[in-house]
């Protein structure tokens, strides 16, 4: 459980330097407090993202999940082959990599989406 707040370290600001602290917090989806007290401790200040660029990234993680849930239908598919014949031929062997290859692509891509 988080540490109660219970002491105010009060500070003067012009209202010209309060208003932009204002409006970085509000920027950042942080209060003015939030702001000041992550600045000061050297707190990393999250950073807003854009209702376009959420909804994109939203996009990625859906066609991500999507993807790697055909993956795993595969891969039962030939977990299903392993036990039925109880052998892993050279065919089974490439299927499992063709996975593995989709697989690697696929986090490789949303890596590169969801940092950009």
């Amino acid at each position: 459980m988080e540490e109660k707040r219970t002491v105010t370290i009060a500070t003067k600001l012009t209202e010209k330097e309060a208003e932009r602290v204002k409006q970085i917090a509000q920027a950042k989806g942080l209060t003015a407090s939030e702001l000041l007290r992550r600045s000061v401790l050297n707190l990393p200040i999250p950073e807003r993202i854009s209702p376009e660029r959420l909804k994109k990234k939203n996009e990625v993680i859906r066609r991500l999940v999507h993807e790697i849930n055909k993956l795993g239908i595969n891969l039962n598919q030939v977990a299903r082959h392993c036990n039925r014949y109880r052998e892993v031929d050279a065919l089974v062997l490439e299927k499992i990599i063709a996975i593995e290859r989709k697989l690697t692509e696929l986090l490789e891509t949303a890596y590169r989406s969801l940092t950009d």
